[in-house]
This record gives structure tokens, sequence and C-alpha cells, in this order.
């Protein structure tokens, strides 16, 4: 595997469902925009911090990065 396709940003599928299902609470009147802006920006750091570590892992089983260097990154993102 190359470096570069370890680098390659996860895909957003999931992240633009759960937006989606915002966008239609949003407009049905169920949530806020307050309540919709909270949500939507809980999703993203999720979705950026679970790509994030996916990287971490790729790197991992490349072997570019040791497990204790991966456990130690790892840590540092969920701190």
């Amino acid at each position: 595997m190359k470096k570069a396709e370890l680098m390659r940003e996860p895909s957003n599928s999931e992240l633009d469902v759960q937006i989606s299902k915002l966008n239609a609470a949003l407009a049905a009147g169920i949530i806020t925009q307050e309540e919709y802006e909270s949500k939507k920006a809980t999703i993203q750091r999720e979705s950026e911090l679970g790509g994030k570590i996916k990287q971490l892992e790729n790197a991992r089983d490349a072997g570019i990065i040791t497990r204790e260097e991966f456990d130690k990154k790892k840590l540092a993102l969920l701190v």
C-alpha cells in the first residue's frame, strides 16, 4: 500500500446520510436551528476523529508506525 493511499480521507457517505437526516428533522420542525448546529458539529467531529484513527490503523498495519506509536497517537486523539 502506498503512503498516498494511507493519507486518503475515508468515504463521507455515512456522514452525508446523517446530515441529510438532520436536514429533514430541521425542515420538519422536529429540532431547532440551535440543536441542528450542535448535532451537526458533533457528527462532523466524530467523523473526523474516526478518519484520523483509520489513518493511524492503516499506517500501523503497513508498518509505517509501531504499535506503541499507534497507541500513543490514538490516545492523544481521544483525550
